[in-house]
């Protein structure tokens, strides 16, 4: 087989980032675009879907001259923590409130590799808890609420 033909994790990646570059294209086709004076609602988005379409394919361009390793099958304990991460953070964090539903969220994602060492993701999962609910509570000041059964909201 040659090494052009040698599909691997870069070139699929590339190809990842130049498909959601093209959705996000297309889903802003039909709104204004502006000027550099007048920005309208379409400008940046689209600046950044064109950007995010170069680098993808440069990405996989790079990844299909370079060869490497062979994309391997997906194991779906990555998959499944992280998403169910996700999931539980959006759902529960309007109830519970971020102070206590990133740490939830970011432990359920520890469980994506065997190799996660406890102690390290604990105060990973207490700094960044801390680092967010200051940065989009008090620093922002959007109204995401910290543990709204304990503080209020």
């Amino acid at each position: 087989m040659s090494q052009l033909a040698k599909i691997n994790g870069q070139t699929v990646g590339g190809a990842v980032l130049a498909a959601v570059s093209v959705i996000a294209l297309v889903s802003t086709s039909g709104l204004d675009t502006g000027s550099l004076a007048e920005i309208g609602p379409a400008l940046i988005p689209r600046a950044l879907a064109i950007l995010l379409l170069i680098l993808g394919a440069a990405i996989m361009l790079t990844g299909l001259r370079a060869g490497g390793e062979e994309l391997q099958a997906w194991k779906l304990r990555p998959i499944i923590s992280i998403l169910g991460g996700i999931i539980l953070f959006g759902l529960t964090v309007r109830t519970i409130g971020i102070v206590f539903a990133a740490p939830l969220a970011l432990m359920i994602s520890g469980f994506a590799t065997a190799e996660t060492k406890w102690r390290e993701l604990a105060l990973f999962v207490a700094g960044l808890t801390l680092f967010c609910s200051v940065l989009f509570r008090l620093v922002l000041g959007l109204p995401i609420p910290l543990a709204p059964w304990l503080f209020g909201y």
